[in-house]
């Protein structure tokens, strides 16, 4: 049985056998050394103490309970786990109920009576093993656990977005701080909401399209979907939120919860609507201005021609209704054609009838 050393190279496992009867603890120790086991003894629960806060590699103790005068096996088990994490293997002669009663209040990985066979002692070691090695798996994952949970809860405290977590059956389980602040309400309030109720805070105009959008995203297995809509704060205003959903599903692909970021966006959408509204009163004033030029130097031409000018449509003159007027692709021939014909609908008009 192999297990890593201190410096990193593997080994032999080492067990420690505390038992106070010397031919017997030899025996044990001889067929113990041929299942391929490093032993060492102690003869006491005080010198089983001393050899482990000594820092020797021992990987399983086995615990004799009757040791004779000073402490017996299970006050120095007790003594041992308070500052060690070890295996305990307890073996005694004895089997009555009041004697297993003793070890069952302390962490052990088995009880073994004394006199059983090799094969059953050592299975039992085995076993031993096998626990404390899940038991060390689930610890690490655990902390693991904790860790991951405590690093989601620091950013989801510290974030100015918005956080919800949705169960499988679609109800709200967690909110984060910025959430309760985005829309002014206790934990207790969103805690348990479902759809109706999160129906009725959604601005009418927007909520089908918005369940619809979530729904038919869910029913095709998205992953995630971003969708704005206006949404009731306590105090009955409406705020613009921009949510970004991570869905779960499980292994058969049923939805299983999800993830919402949650964004106040009202800032921006004003922001928006003020420059969509200055973008279009721009145009409007630029249209009306260029109209207005274009008109006013095709009267000016007109006025021209019918004082007898030749052609007023020179480069300089052309040049300046193209830069003002915002047209420059304006062309010499049609106008000039249009203003002749302006030209003698003009003089018709002043000949004496």
């Amino acid at each position: 049985m192999l297990s890593w050393g201190l410096d990193g190279a593997m080994r032999n496992k080492t067990i420690l056998l505390v038992e106070d009867e010397r031919i017997l603890a030899i025996s044990e120790k001889f067929q113990l050394e041929k299942y391929g086991y490093n032993v060492v003894l102690a003869e006491s629960g005080e010198s089983a103490y001393a050899m482990v806060t000594q820092h020797m590699e021992i990987d399983l103790i086995l615990m004799d309970i009757n040791l004779g005068t000073g402490i017996d096996g299970t006050q120095a088990a007790e003594l041992i786990l308070e500052k060690h994490d070890i295996p305990i293997v307890f073996i005694s002669s004895h089997s009555e109920r009041e004697v297993v009663e003793k070890t069952e209040r302390i962490t052990s990985y088995g009880y073994v009576i004394k006199n059983s066979s090799i094969t059953v002692l050592v299975a039992s070691i085995k076993m031993a093993f096998k626990l404390f090695e899940a038991k060390k798996s689930d610890q690490a994952k655990e902390m693991q656990l904790r860790e991951s949970e405590e690093k989601y809860r620091l950013i989801s405290e510290n974030t100015s977005d918005g956080i919800i977590h949705f169960s499988s059956k679609a109800l709200i389980d967690y909110v984060s701080p910025a959430y309760l602040k985005q829309l002014g309400y206790d934990e207790y309030e969103e805690f348990g909401r479902d759809e109706a109720n999160i129906s009725r805070m959604i601005r009418p105009e927007d909520s089908p399209s918005l369940f619809l959008k979530i729904n038919t995203a869910i029913q095709d297995k998205k992953p995630e979907l971003t969708y704005s809509y206006r949404v009731m704060k306590k105090n009955g205003d409406y705020i613009w939120r921009e949510d970004h959903a991570k869905f779960v599903y499980d292994k058969a692909g049923n939805y299983d919860g999800s993830y919402v970021i949650c964004r106040d966006i009202t800032q921006r959408r004003q922001m928006e609507a003020e420059l969509r509204e200055s973008q279009n009163r721009y145009q409007s004033m630029l249209k009306e201005s260029s109209d207005t030029v274009v008109k006013t130097a095709l009267i000016a031409s007109t006025e021209l021609l019918a004082a007898g000018a030749n052609d007023p449509f020179n480069e300089n003159i052309l040049d300046s209704i193209r830069m003002i007027s915002g047209r420059p692709r304006l062309r010499i021939r049609p106008l000039r054609n249009f203003l002749r014909c302006m030209n003698l609908h003009t003089m018709f008009s002043r000949s004496p009838s």
